[in-house]
């Protein structure tokens, strides 16, 4: 056995029997009344516990994340991560969901992953990033309904930064520099009313989302953008290409 969904279920605790698998592991043990995981579960490398009426991470599963590449717990009640029990500089989480739960501020704990591609922190209450410079790692932090009236210019040492989702935000302007960023959206509901003059220098930019802001102009630097292929500006107030938004 290797991956047992068990979601949508009545179940409240893990069996200590799917501790014994040694084959890696996936458990899905999702819309669930679950109160009791496992303290063996070694073998996991995938793990969703997404609408599980969790108010913090069992403290008896964090010792045994070793091979976890994906942590799923959107849908909960969590308001922070433990950092004296939950140490994931040492695992291997490439993606980490915490959609839809009650954190306040961008946990720190998520910046050391060093091997993270998708942090998902949409539909919580965030409105504060750390600005201690710790974000080095992060490559696709989705950030998007949250309460972010601002973004501190530390995110620009984000090195491996590919995607940034800012849309449904308090933004009214964003941070000098995101080189490498391949992806930017700081989209839907924000308060944007010029165009971030910024972005043109932004090479590696793909894709720019920009909709339903306050836009009135785009500048002329948008053409020199050599790898952009798509420029999504739908529901502002611009007037003219290349107008006075620079």
């Amino acid at each position: 056995m290797k991956v047992p969904y068990l979601d949508q279920n009545h179940v409240q605790d893990t069996c200590k029997e799917l501790g014994e698998v040694k084959s890696p592991l996936s458990l899905d043990s999702s819309n669930n009344p679950l109160s009791v995981v496992c303290s063996k579960l070694q073998s996991l490398c995938q793990l969703r516990l997404y609408k599980t009426n969790l108010h913090e991470i069992p403290v008896q599963l964090c010792g045994y994340l070793y091979h976890i590449e994906l942590l799923g717990l959107s849908d909960n009640h969590l308001k922070c991560l433990p950092k004296e029990r939950v140490n994931l500089k040492k695992k291997k989480v490439k993606e980490i969901y915490l959609q839809k739960n009650g954190f306040g501020s961008f946990p720190k704990e998520l910046c050391h992953i060093a091997n993270s591609e998708i942090t998902d922190l949409k539909q919580n209450m965030i409105s504060v990033i750390p600005e201690e410079g710790v974000l080095t790692n992060l490559v696709k932090p989705l950030l998007a309904f949250n309460n972010l009236p601002s973004i501190p210019p530390t995110l620009q040492h984000c090195q491996k930064l590919a995607v940034l989702d800012l849309s449904h935000n308090l933004l009214h302007k964003l941070p000098p520099g995101l080189k490498n960023s391949t992806e930017m959206r700081p989209q839907t509901a924000n308060s944007l009313e010029k165009f971030p003059h910024q972005t043109c220098c932004w090479s590696s930019l793909s894709c720019i989302y920009i909709s339903d802001n306050s836009l009135d102009g785009i500048p002329k630097g948008i053409c020199t953008m050599k790898n952009l292929e798509v420029l999504s500006l739908d529901d502002n107030q611009i007037q003219e290409i290349f107008g006075p938004s620079f």
